[in-house]
C-alpha cells in the first residue's frame, strides 16, 4: 500500500508543457488541460507565458496547468584529457556523456508515439537529436539533482548544475520563460521546444501510455483540438531513473 502511493504521488507530478503563439484560452495564455487517472497533465496552450488549467487533480495532490516552454538541447560537460585532466562536474558531466551515448528508451518513446499517430491518420514526426538531447539532458538533470524537490518547483524545473539557465518551475508557470529557452541556451536547435515530463515511469510504453490516458496530452500527441494548427516537425524523448521527457518543437531540427 506505501509503495502504490508513492507510484501515485510520483505519476501525479506528470506534465505536459508547451508554447505556441496565439490566441490563449484564459488567462495568461495557455489553454491549459489538467486531467488524471493517476496521472496529471498540463497542456500549455497558445500564447507565450501563460496557462490554463480544466479538469481534475489526482487524490495525491493538485494538478498543474499549462504553461509553454520549449527546450531542446545538450549539456556540455567537459573533463581535461590526459594527465591531471579533470572529469566533468556533476550534473552536467553526466548529461553530457548521456546525450552522446545511444538512446534506445528515447528513440522507443518516438517511434510508439509516432506508431500511435500514424494509427489515428496523422504524419509521423521527425526525430529531431536536438529535442532528444534536451530531453535526456533533463530527465539526467531531474534524476541526479532533483531541481523539483524544493517546495513549489514541478518537474519542469532545472538545477544549477549545468550550463543551462536554471528555475524553480511553479504552477503559476512565472518561470515558463526557462523551459522556452532551453533549445537556444543548449543546441543548435533555435525554435521553442514543448515538454511532457513524468516521473515514476520505468518504461517507454509506460510513459506514453500516462500521456494517452490523459485528454490533455493525448491532444498535443496527435495535434488534434487547438493543436492542430500547431503541427509539429521535430520530436525527442529520453528516460532515465524513473524519469521520462517528450519534446515537441514547430521547426525542423537543423541537426537531422
Amino acid at each position: 500500500m506505501t509503495t502504490r502511493r508513492i507510484v501515485i504521488g510520483l505519476l501525479s507530478c506528470l506534465a505536459i508543457i508547451a508554447a505556441c503563439g496565439g490566441d490563449d484560452d484564459d488567462e495568461g495564455g495557455g489553454g491549459g488541460v489538467t486531467s488524471t487517472t493517476g496521472t496529471v497533465t498540463g497542456v500549455g496552450g497558445a500564447g507565450q507565458g501563460g496557462g490554463t488549467t480544466t479538469g481534475t487533480a489526482s487524490s495525491t495532490g493538485t494538478a498543474t496547468g499549462a504553461g509553454t516552454a520549449s527546450g531542446t538541447g545538450t549539456a556540455s560537460g567537459s573533463g581535461g584529457a590526459g594527465p591531471g585532466g579533470g572529469g566533468g562536474d556533476g550534473g552536467q558531466g553526466a548529461a553530457a556523456m548521456a546525450c552522446n551515448e545511444p538512446n534506445p528508451d528515447g528513440a522507443e518513446i518516438v517511434d510508439l508515439v509516432n506508431a500511435y499517430r500514424v494509427a489515428n491518420g496523422k504524419p509521423a514526426i521527425p526525430y529531431s537529436p536536438s529535442l532528444s538531447c534536451v530531453a535526456v539532458t533533463h530527465v539526467h538533470d531531474l534524476a541526479d539533482n532533483s531541481p523539483d524537490a524544493p517546495a513549489g518547483c514541478n518537474l519542469h524545473s532545472w538545477s544549477d548544475q549545468g550550463s543551462w539557465g536554471a528555475c524553480c518551475y511553479t504552477a503559476d508557470h512565472a518561470q515558463a520563460q526557462c523551459m522556452w529557452d532551453k533549445p537556444r541556451e543548449l543546441t543548435s536547435y533555435t525554435g521553442n521546444g514543448y515538454e511532457n515530463a513524468a516521473a515514476g515511469t520505468s518504461t517507454p510504453q509506460a510513459a506514453v501510455t500516462a500521456w494517452q490516458n490523459s485528454p490533455g496530452h493525448n491532444a498535443v500527441m496527435l495535434s488534434e483540438g487547438m493543436w492542430a494548427s500547431h503541427p509539429w516537425n521535430a520530436v525527442g524523448a529520453g528516460l532515465y531513473q524513473g524519469h521520462a521527457a517528450l519534446w515537441f518543437g514547430e521547426q525542423s531540427d537543423p541537426a537531422r
